[in-house]
């Protein structure tokens, strides 16, 4: 074979191919998730990207690489982020073993580094040839995405209620626990008393409970949107519209959002407490759904902490930007009152919500609606499972029973709390899908006029029952059913459970 040679090419071209690569790469891989503001997010990290590697080539330009030429020190510097670039790769090819994909990055950077300076040029010619392949490889793939990417409407919702407004004044809690399933389908007898002792707190177990999806964006977006989503068998290949990108609009009153514009009219205020995955501080155009604002650094308000570690958590940038607080990628919760509270790990809503409830309640306003989205038991896993205490950094590798279990236990202690500071509150923890399909949990507290079991065995009939008891409407028993997310060459459809 023969290799590209540098000299061909302008010096151009290879610098922006170096640069490009591990954005492109990033984008064809959520190109289905991507919207709009990360997007953007991309673009400002590709542009940081590009700004140092001119500045540092120009840096070392004037003071210790006087001799060399500017482009060639832009080049080598671009090569070298290529090179380190493959980290992530070497870290998921060889997991748990850091110290040696570390020294196969480094050993790499040092044979470019020296190839360059006594120009060998056999492997400079074949890093270049690589490189030019890579960035064609993920041009294809990119063009080929945007090239099927359509555009897609949210399914119109049939749900309404009679009253157009209604003065209420009791909080709703709707928790959210991701991938909880059904207490039957674990075997451990310390979930049976659990069981005992979320039904001693007032909260009734629905045994005939499905979720109505198998993916998350898919049944959250059908609970805000009060029904299915998407028709069945009805092709999609983008997410844009999906949770959490509805959320994310630029209508900061989102009234396309159907459970939005209910509360509004009855004076509910929709907050929203999320995860790392999905959260109010995650667009401009979704503060107004957070309680409080982030007490973020100066870097993570720059930029966005999700993208920030898809790029860097396997990357030495990550532990030395952390060491150095630059960045703390779990938030702490700043009310405004001033008071820094404990810090949580930002996949725990519970801990989030455990420290904020107090302050909310002592402003005595009782008029919030909280979506509550805890990403526990999922992966990763947060518990010390000796204690049930949440860990400050997620892990890879636990137990889904022991993470579902202390799962509990905090949301438990969450109850109790309040039960005895708002015990006129609704609560309802639900999953968003079981384990591995649709046999999910589901509980809740609610008026006793307004529980009949079969009006609660789906997401989409809970919440429109919730809120037929919030408008005073009589509740309606309606057959919602289940069905799977499955995916085909570019695109995903819909179709019935079996």
């Amino acid at each position: 074979m023969e290799f590209i040679n540098l000299k061909k090419y302008n010096f151009l071209i290879v610098f922006i191919a170096s640069i490009t690569i591990p954005f492109l790469s990033f984008i064809n891989v959520n190109f289905q998730e991507i919207n709009q503001t990360y997007l953007y997010e991309i673009l400002k990290y590709f542009a940081l990207h590009f700004t140092l590697i001119l500045f540092l080539g120009i840096l070392f330009k004037l003071t210790f690489f006087k001799k060399f030429k500017i482009f060639f020190l832009i080049n080598t510097l671009s090569i070298l982020l290529f090179i380190n670039f493959h980290y992530i790769f070497f870290w998921k090819l060889l997991p748990n073993q850091s110290l040696l994909v570390l020294t196969i990055i480094i050993l790499l950077n040092i044979i470019y580094i020296i190839s360059s300076l006594y120009n060998i040029r056999l492997i400079i010619n074949f890093i270049i040839t690589y490189l030019i392949i890579s960035f064609g490889y993920q041009s294809i793939i990119f063009l080929s995405s945007v090239y099927n990417y359509e555009t897609f409407q949210l399914k119109e919702s049939d749900f309404f209620l009679k009253n157009n407004k209604i003065d209420y004044k009791k909080n709703v809690y709707y928790i959210i626990l991701d991938t909880a399933e059904k207490f039957e389908n674990i075997n451990d007898k310390r979930f049976r008393q659990l069981k005992i002792d979320f039904k001693n707190n007032g909260l009734k177990y629905i045994n005939e409970f499905s979720t109505n999806y198998d993916a998350t964006h898919l049944m959250l977006s059908s609970f805000l949107n009060l029904d299915y989503i998407i028709d069945i068998n009805q092709k999609y290949t983008n997410r844009d519209f999906l949770f959490p990108n509805l959320l994310f609009t630029s209508d900061k009153e989102n009234t396309n959002i159907k459970l939005i514009n209910l509360l509004n009219s009855a004076g509910i205020k929709f907050k929203w407490i999320g995860n790392q995955w999905a959260d109010c501080n995650d667009s401009s155009s979704s503060l107004n759904f957070c309680i409080y604002p982030t007490n973020q650094t100066l870097l993570e308000k720059m930029f966005n902490s999700y993208v920030f570690e898809a790029f860097y958590k396997s990357t030495p940038v990550f532990t030395i930007l952390k060491k150095l607080k630059l960045i703390k990628i779990s938030r702490n919760i700043s009310p405004e009152n001033g008071k820094l509270y404990e810090v949580c790990n930002d996949d725990n809503a519970i801990c989030k919500m455990n420290y904020l409830l107090k302050d909310l309640l002592n402003n005595n306003d009782k008029n919030y609606f909280f979506l509550i989205h805890h990403l526990s038991p999922h992966s990763p896993f947060m518990y010390n499972y000796d204690n049930c205490k949440s860990n400050l950094y997620s892990r890879d590798k636990g137990n889904y029973v022991e993470e579902y279990y202390c799962t509990l236990v905090e949301t438990l202690q969450l109850v109790q709390k309040i039960n005895q500071n708002d015990p006129d509150a609704l609560i309802i923890i639900q999953s968003d899908t079981g384990k591995k399909g649709h046999s999910g949990l589901n509980m809740v507290k609610i008026n006793s006029k307004c529980f009949s079991e079969e009006l609660f065995n789906s997401n989409i009939e809970t919440i429109r029952n919730v809120l037929r008891c919030i408008y005073k409407e009589d509740l309606i028993n309606e057959n919602f059913y289940s069905y799977n997310s499955k995916e085909k060459e570019k695109y995903f459809f819909i179709e019935k459970k079996n």
